[in-house]
């Protein structure tokens, strides 16, 4: 994501983990700081899940967030995903402590 304005990067947001099979993938998104609440993540991951739906033929689209970022779980709600679950001790932070995620879903 690149601020129209000054050319700065701003964020980011990818698919990954695709299973053709099913099909189905993740998306990834993240957004520096001094850009959250501004939108811009929101129109840039809207727009990424409807191409993974619509141009690509997902059925199912996932996004798993720490289960600490609320403004990531806010995002994936707005944008129409569904909280699925969490999972406790998923991963490990940056401190080497284990913490928890959730996963969010779009579904066709």
């Amino acid at each position: 994501m690149v601020d129209k304005a000054s050319g700065e990067l701003v964020g980011g947001v990818d698919l990954h983990s695709i299973g053709w099979s099913i099909p189905r993938c993740e998306i990834g998104f993240w957004a520096a700081a001094q850009w959250v609440g501004q939108g811009l993540a929101t129109e840039a991951v809207r727009e990424v899940l409807r191409v993974a739906m619509e141009e690509l033929g997902m059925a199912r689209v996932e996004a798993r967030c720490d289960g600490r970022n609320g403004e990531a779980h806010r995002l994936a709600e707005r944008v129409g995903m569904q909280w699925e679950g969490r999972l406790r001790g998923y991963e490990r932070d940056a401190d080497g402590k284990l913490c928890d995620f959730v996963i969010f879903s779009a579904v066709v």
